[in-house]
Order: C-alpha cells, then sequence, then structure tokens
C-alpha cells in the first residue's frame, strides 16, 4: 500500500480506521470467553481538518500468525475477532479483545460539531477513512494478553500539498510514541470507561513506579 494517499472531498474530508473485513454471519464457532482487556490508539490529523475520529477497526492474524492482505477481523481456525473500536476523545480504545496479535487497520473521520458550523452549508456531512494496515507501520501491530492495558501509540496523518493537478492534497499516515500516561489518565476521568479503571490505573501504577525507578 502506497504511504501516499488521495485526500478525498478537500482538506474537510479525513477518516482513519483499523481494517479489518467483517465476519459472515454465523461465522464465529464459539462464544469469546470473558476477557478484560484495553488497547488504545490515539489519532491526530496535521493540521487539523475539521475532522474527528468516529470509529475503527483492528485486523487480526490467521492461524499461521501472518497477517493476509486484504486484512480482516475475524480467522475461522483460531476463533481470533476483534469488535470495532470505540471512540474515546481523540483516541480509540478496543476493549476485551482474546489475547494474541492484532494490526491497526482503519481509523473513520467524520465533520466535526465545530466544524459544521464554520464551513459552508452542504447536503452531506464530510468524512473519510485512514487506512493503516501496512507492514511500513509495524508498530501498530501489537500483542496483548487479558487482564492487560496496551497504549500503542499515536497515529499523526499529514496533510500534504501536491502540484499533481488531480489529486490538489495527498497524505502520509506516521506513528510516534505519543504521550502514555497523559493517554491514560484522560481515559480514567471518562464515565464510560468505568469497566476498565481498574486496570488504567493499574497501568499508571506500574509506569509511575518504573519512572521512579529510572530516578
Amino acid at each position: 500500500m502506497s504511504a501516499h494517499r488521495p485526500l478525498r472531498r478537500g482538506i474537510a474530508g479525513l477518516t482513519c480506521v483499523l481494517g479489518l473485513s467483517i465476519p459472515t454471519e454465523g461465522a464465529r464457532s464459539d462464544a469469546i470467553p470473558l476477557i478484560h482487556n484495553l488497547a488504545i490508539v490515539e489519532f491526530v490529523d496535521s493540521p487539523p481538518t475539521g475532522l474527528v475520529v468516529s470509529g475503527g477497526l483492528l485486523g487480526v492474524a490467521d492461524s499461521s500468525g501472518a497477517f493476509p492482505v486484504p486484512y480482516k477481523r475475524f480467522d475461522p481456525v483460531t476463533g481470533n475477532f476483534a469488535d470495532p473500536g470505540r471512540v474515546a476523545g481523540d483516541a480509540l480504545v478496543f476493549a476485551n479483545l482474546r489475547p494474541g496479535r492484532y494490526r491497526l487497520a482503519l481509523v473513520f473521520l467524520h465533520e466535526s460539531r465545530i466544524a459544521t458550523k464554520l464551513l459552508p452549508k452542504h447536503k452531506e456531512k464530510f468524512e473519510d477513512r485512514c487506512m493503516v494496515y501496512s507492514d511500513s507501520l509495524p508498530d501498530l501491530t501489537f500483542t496483548i494478553a487479558d487482564g492487560e492495558v496496551r497504549y500503542v501509540g499515536r497515529v499523526i496523518r499529514r496533510v500534504l500539498p501536491t502540484l499533481n493537478q488531480e489529486d490538489l492534497w495527498k497524505t502520509r499516515v506516521e506513528w510516534t510514541p505519543g504521550d502514555e500516561q497523559r493517554a491514560l489518565k484522560s481515559l480514567g476521568k471518562r464515565k464510560d470507561m468505568a469497566p476498565w479503571r481498574e486496570l488504567l490505573l493499574a497501568r499508571l501504577a506500574m509506569l509511575d513506579s518504573s519512572a521512579a525507578r529510572v530516578r
């Protein structure tokens, strides 16, 4: 997949999502066991485009441990499955994943409330998606266990002008380690994250302990 992708519908339209193919009805042979974990990915548009994160998907590895192309959300051999992520501010969180390996695939974006007020009136709201399922971003492949909080990092989509008359704007996706402590503290304050608060607090305590040893 090319690192540069055309920006659809101008700067206002951008959406990144974790990419996964949707399983067919009844494809899952057994119920997912009770699991309690959390994977977090932050997303930023640079410069700001008026779009905000509206959803995302993860891709799962196949029975050989490889990530097939195109990505998929369900593997019938291993039973590995990834539900869509939920939005928490600028972050996507993936909860209660079956322990295993996953890869961020897509991030969906839609027009923010502020952009709706400032942009000219139009029939359809601007939206887009950002495909990040690529070996060029190895840090977006992660392993998670039961009872674990995994901060995957921050994805930055940079909007770049081009001299190409057909595509006036292109985008490039980058990864940075981000600020895990800040992100986890922000999530811990949200009411909708209450079921995972103990896990978040335990991870923050571990980070604080590691920082103290470094000093």
